[in-house]
């Protein structure tokens, strides 16, 4: 059985090309191409002679074929994406005083007409391709998808109150906003973490500091005594002599030298006693402030800063919770202080070199590879050439940066980078700039690789012997 789906599709694409350019047809024609059904040409030959001749004439009268039109029609589809992103360039570049050659200009907008009287030649695709090329040529990096993504879209205050409807999300450029608000988290949490290590890192440097004031005073305190003990032998040794029957008057004047001399060492003696006991004191409470620093992971309800910082303190702590027992079995309370001291101690300077050694670097790369996107989102948004799908790339970035900011710390030191001037960064210094421009750590291990390697990639056996 014949399919005579096809001409009749034909038909009536032939009759809608003719009143869309407001073409007269012969009404024979017209009204057997507009009201003919399949029905009605089969088993009818004159009828189905009549149709295909009622075709011809018609596509006579509009000097095309229904081939050909549907050949415009998917022509038309291809290039009208493309000819609404030139009109909108074009629209950019006239409000932002980038000038465009008429000759781009003229081809454009005939396209643009082209596409909507739905009539387009190829001549006229040539020309327009080619003017769009020079026009793109000329804004780049400029293009409609980066003028498009460069829009910042929120959602109206109607739309909040109706609800976030599904299909609207798409059109909202929430992901830029979702990103100030990570950074803003990271770089709370990196402000907490900051001042808790310092925290325990100044509590831990004055403990330092005060045992080795300690120490000094110490060593004064057993001068002085010495001394102290030499000027009463010396006091005794004139006072005898001054109680002679025959004392002359300078064993008098020796006594009352030695007097001056005695009193003199004996205040020293007593300054440098209390001198000493005030720092005994002080140092005393040392390891208790010590411990309370460290133990506020412990005793913190967040789940993740208990689990990092606290898991070695529980089992330290745990073995200095009973004092040492003695031989008889007894605990000893003499021990007790000195062990929960350098447990306290202990478990402060495990917190301090997991925070100075991991946390911090990670934390500080992450939030250098962040400024980073931000800046040069903010830089690109600005300049109309953001690109849309950059969220992959800002997540490699991310975490690039945070491998980079660790991996700083193993690789770099201050003094390799800036030399002598920046020997008293701390360690972790490194990672915000190592997170910000991940070149500085990649272009370090590409020259440690570089050394052991020879310019065909094998080994370099020059470096081998060196290191043998």
């Amino acid at each position: 059985m014949q399919d005579f789906a096809g001409p009749i599709q034909d038909g009536f694409l032939l009759v809608a090309r003719a009143a869309s350019h407001n073409i007269p047809l012969p009404h024979k024609e017209r009204d057997l191409l507009f009201t003919i059904d399949a029905s009605a040409l089969r088993g009818d030959p004159q009828k189905c002679g009549e149709f295909l001749s009622a075709i011809e004439v018609v596509s006579r009268t509009l000097g095309v074929t229904a081939a050909e039109i549907r050949a415009i029609a998917r022509r038309i589809d291809r290039l009208r994406p493309m000819v609404s992103n030139s009109l909108t360039l074009m629209d950019f570049a006239a409000e932002n005083a980038k000038p465009i050659s008429d000759d781009i200009r003229i081809a454009l907008t005939d396209a643009a007409s082209a596409i909507d009287s739905r009539s387009i030649t190829i001549k006229q695709e040539q020309d327009f391709l080619k003017a769009y090329e020079k026009l793109t040529t000329t804004l780049a990096p400029i293009t409609a998808e980066t003028l498009e993504a460069s829009t910042t879209r929120l959602p109206s205050f109607g739309e909040i109150l109706n609800g976030f409807r599904r299909g609207n999300l798409p059109k909202w450029t929430l992901g830029r906003f979702l990103n100030v608000s990570i950074l803003l988290l990271v770089l709370a949490s990196t402000g907490l973490c900051l001042a808790y290590y310092y925290g325990g890192v100044s509590t831990l440097q004055s403990y330092r500091e005060l045992q080795k004031e300690e120490s000094r005073l110490k060593a004064n305190e057993t001068v002085a005594r010495l001394d102290l003990a030499e000027k009463t032998s010396a006091f005794a040794a004139a006072q005898q002599r001054s109680n002679l029957p025959n004392a002359s008057a300078a064993d008098v004047h020796d006594l009352k030298t030695a007097k001056a001399n005695l009193d003199r060492s004996t205040d020293k003696h007593k300054a440098s006693v209390e001198e000493r006991q005030v720092v005994a004191t002080q140092l005393q409470g040392m390891p208790q402030r010590i411990g309370f620093w460290a133990s506020q992971p412990c005793r913190s309800k967040h789940a993740i800063f208990n689990f990092v910082l606290c898991v070695e303190m529980h089992q330290q702590q745990s073995t200095a919770a009973f004092p040492a027992p003695s031989i008889d079995g007894t605990a000893t309370q003499e021990s007790r202080p000195s062990d929960s001291d350098a447990v306290n101690v202990e478990v402060a300077r495990t917190v301090i070199s997991r925070l100075n050694d991991v946390y911090l670097p990670l934390l500080l790369g992450f939030l250098g590879a962040h400024a980073y996107i931000l800046r040069r989102m903010s830089r690109e948004i600005t300049e109309r050439a953001f690109a849309r799908g950059s969220s992959f790339n800002h997540i490699v970035r991310v975490g690039l940066g945070a491998l980079a900011g660790l991996a700083s710390t193993w690789l770099l030191t201050p003094e390799t980078v800036g030399g002598n001037s920046f020997k008293a960064l701390p360690v972790w210094a490194l990672a915000f700039v190592a997170g910000y421009g991940i070149e500085l750590v990649f272009a370090f291990m590409d020259r440690v690789i570089g050394a052991f390697t020879g310019p065909e990639g094998s080994l370099n056996p020059r470096a081998i012997s060196s290191k043998g």
